[in-house]
């Protein structure tokens, strides 16, 4: 009961998770992964090492539905499996085609949370996703990877989107989709922004391996089952393009556990092999109230600072 309880705090903004019996199934291929030193002679080493990462299978089962809301704004419903993903897209005026960010919010959170954020990058010539993950209070951390595949390929696929200028935004539960699938398709991915990604949480499925979970914790067996498939320290030095990584000093929660989640994320941040930390002052976990305004300036300086012009 005590690493229930550890889950809960850590992770702040992971809400009531609906107990379900359908468990993802998933395979897993070996990734082998190259990296060279140069010793203090000049000399070159290769270091290999095999990563386990599940295979996911994210294939649209129905024709999107896409509609004008406006000359702005469109709303897009994409089908997976027999599950609905919703969400819209703002554009700024004009043809385009446009820079694009992409929005995964955390554990439990609409994509109307996030709607503010869209309309503050349309305002800088930077068109925006929001999304609700498919199935949403039964989630896993793979079914919302397989989520957001689907939405990065219908997305794309529209005439005002720039997919030369593709960047993903994460937060919590939603950063760590957001950091899963970027180091898997990183060729599409121009740049990332984390806030707080919840870096932690491989560490805490593995400590529940073999213990009962009660109905009343919250989470399934698939949930932690899904998170134990793969390591992401493992996973995020493939992804060399530009990371900016958000994090608040007024987090709420004990500070033993905000302490290890800290100590997961810089871990995280120094893995990367391009990311900036920013700490928002007096930002929580949700980066409520005051800190927005500063956390969106700096976002869309990462974004514009990273655009690719020559197209």
């Amino acid at each position: 009961m005590k690493k229930l309880i550890t889950l809960i705090i850590a992770t702040v903004c992971i809400v009531s998770l609906v107990a379900c019996s359908e468990k993802t199934e998933h395979t897993s291929d070996v990734v082998v992964t190259t990296q060279t030193t140069e010793t203090e002679d000049g000399i070159g080493t290769e270091e290999s090492t095999e990563i386990n990462v599940p295979t996911i299978e994210a294939t649209m089962s129905k024709p999107a539905e896409i509609m004008d809301v406006s000359e702005t704004e469109k709303s897009f419903t994409f089908y997976r499996e027999d599950y609905k993903i919703s969400g819209k897209v703002y554009f700024p005026e004009g043809e385009g085609p446009f820079p694009t960010v992409i929005i995964s919010s955390g554990a439990g959170v609409t994509y109307t949370y996030s709607e503010g954020y869209a309309k503050e990058f349309v305002k800088e010539g930077i068109a925006c996703v929001v999304f609700n993950y498919a199935r949403y209070k039964e989630a896993t951390i793979l079914t919302n990877v397989a989520d957001l595949y689907i939405v990065m390929d219908g997305v794309q696929s529209m005439p005002k989107i720039d997919q030369s200028n593709l960047f993903l935004w994460g937060h919590s539960y939603g950063g760590l989709t957001t950091t899963y699938v970027a180091t898997q398709r990183a060729e599409e991915v121009k740049g990332m922004i984390l806030l707080e990604p919840s870096y932690q949480l491989n560490a805490w499925a593995d400590e529940m391996e073999g213990e009962e979970i009660p109905d009343t914790a919250g989470v399934t067996d698939a949930y932690v089952k899904d998170l134990s498939a793969f390591d992401i320290f493992e996973l995020i030095p493939n992804y060399t393009r530009p990371v900016v990584v958000f994090n608040g000093n007024a987090a709420a929660g004990l500070q033993e556990e905000r302490d290890k989640f800290m100590a997961e994320l810089m871990k995280g941040v120094e893995l990367f092999p391009s990311a900036e930390l920013i700490t928002i002052d007096g930002a929580n976990h949700s980066f409520s109230g005051e800190a927005q305004a500063p956390l969106m300036e700096k976002a869309i300086e990462f974004v514009k600072q990273n655009i690719d012009n020559n197209q």
